[in-house]
């Protein structure tokens, strides 16, 4: 997905960073079928770096541009003018062990940085180990709620192929030092991002922001941790980390397709769907689908504000969350409209998952084609749709 922006002040940002495919046109794409393709050992030029990469490629463009996916897990687009010598490769396509995974992560950070395992997660981090084991802890219960939740719905997915990573910066600034070249210029707004490039979660010692900390330092006990992230002015904060996690799931899960064309709506309303924190629970976190208070109050904010038709504009486009004046309004209502097919349209919510599932990479549709594979799964009057679901929102306490 294009990265959706900045969050106004007052909400932490949330993104999903989709790097380097601004070089794509549509009339070159050409999807390869995976199991077409075994090993290949790729030498090409990226970020001003020279690079081998051994693993296989999963899309590939008529003038020569690809999609090269290690076996880490990271996902590189290359431009034809990248790459500089491609060869197969001996071997079959296998994944690497969280042993290897974690030697290569900690190789790419600087010095000082530990590891925290969990069942699920690699948590690297150079902070204090009670925060570390905090986020982890945090992640395994959202992991078993996700898979839960979905398997409780009748959505069978798969376990991730690679193991989830996790990078915890001790400070903001060794956050945006680290991560600015994903980024972009914008990155001083952000507090934490998902990068389907790398398919890594990456924030900071949340502990140690300045309306949180004590003393402004971060915390360094569990209970200290726990204690600061349970106040009212933690709820957005513990939304980041839960919201940015879920990403993360949804695109190791097979419940998404990275570096497919899913609507800018779809992915964030799943996330906000997930992301709602319950401030009574030790972890700051508790339960799925309860009403997003935050997102609920920006939504009835917007109607009042921007009164007006937007079923059509939502499902159809992503321009507004790549609008600083508009994204806030699209978080909420993205939110919105998957709480509102969860509650009213389980089933045909889940067929239409099951279908932008199926997509491949680097295919992208336009508004029309998005509209009709809408129309496909919940009916060709938006009209009508959009009324019941302004009906059902007021209704909400």
């Amino acid at each position: 997905m294009r990265p959706p922006g900045i969050s106004p002040a007052g909400s932490p940002p949330m993104i999903i960073v989709r790097s380097g495919i601004r070089w794509l046109l549509l009339p070159c794409i050409l999807v390869l079928p995976v199991c077409a393709w075994g090993n290949e050992r790729i030498q090409f030029q990226k970020d001003g770096r020279q690079q081998v990469v051994t693993g296989r490629v999963i899309a590939e463009t008529r003038d020569g541009g690809l999609l090269l996916q290690g076996p880490d897990g990271q996902i590189w687009p290359l431009r034809q003018e990248d790459i500089h010598r491609r060869e197969p490769s001996e071997g079959s396509f296998q994944s690497l062990g969280r042993d290897e995974v974690e030697a290569r992560v900690l190789a790419e950070l600087p010095a000082g940085f530990r590891v925290h395992r969990t069942a699920n997660y690699i948590v690297c981090f150079n902070t204090s180990p009670a925060f570390a084991r905090w986020w982890g802890a945090l992640a395994e219960k959202l992991y078993r709620s996700f898979y839960g939740y979905w398997k409780h719905r009748g959505l069978k997915l798969q376990p991730p192929d690679y193991p989830l990573v996790a990078i915890v910066f001790r400070s903001q600034a060794d956050y945006l030092d680290f991560c600015r070249r994903e980024l972009g210029s914008r990155s001083g707004h952000y507090i934490g991002h998902y990068s389907q490039q790398t398919n890594r979660v990456c924030t900071f010692d949340l502990t140690g922001i300045d309306r949180l900390a004590e003393q402004r330092r971060p915390a360094t006990t569990l209970s200290h941790v726990s204690r600061l992230l349970a106040q009212p002015a933690a709820e957005r904060t513990v939304a980041t980390i839960i919201h940015e996690s879920t990403h993360q799931l949804a695109f190791n899960s097979g419940l998404q397709t990275r570096y497919a064309d899913n609507p800018g709506w779809v992915s964030e309303g799943i996330a906000t769907y997930f992301e709602s924190p319950d401030l009574s629970n030790t972890r700051g976190w508790d339960g799925v689908g309860t009403i997003n208070r935050f997102n609920l109050f920006h939504f009835r904010r917007s109607l009042q504000q921007q009164p007006g038709a937007r079923l059509s504009d939502l499902i159809s486009s992503d321009t507004a969350f790549q609008d600083p004046g508009l994204v806030r309004r699209a978080y909420a209502e993205s939110w919105a409209l998957t709480y509102f097919l969860v509650k009213t349209r389980s089933t045909q919510y889940r067929e239409y998952l099951r279908r932008l599932s199926e997509q491949p990479a680097l295919v992208s549709h336009d508004p029309a084609q998005r509209q009709a594979l809408f129309r496909a799964s919940f009916g060709t009057d938006l009209r009508e749709l959009e009324d019941e679901w302004m009906r059902y929102l007021r209704r909400l306490k």
